[in-house]
């Protein structure tokens, strides 16, 4: 096996720096909740479809990106993302 280089430490940087900033964006959102909901007027439940529907575009495109990364491997498709 190669020894690491440059270029797969920023890679994994970057894949770092990129799972950092989802996690961020996914707690955001339980967080502003509460203001979202005085905002717009919407009720408990209505909030609770808003935020669902974001975490369910993750779990559904969990398996056509495994499929584009087992087809045209997963150094293009990371690149490619």
């Amino acid at each position: 096996m190669a020894r690491p280089t440059v270029v797969r430490w920023c890679v994994l940087g970057l894949i770092m720096a990129a799972s950092a900033v989802g996690y961020v964006l996914r707690t955001n959102l339980s967080i502003a909740g509460p203001s979202i909901k005085a905002e717009f007027g919407l009720s408990e439940t209505q909030l609770g479809v808003i935020l669902s529907a974001f975490v369910t575009t993750y779990a559904i495109f969990q398996i056509p990106g495994g499929l584009v990364g087992e087809r045209f491997g997963p150094r293009r498709v990371i690149a490619w993302v």
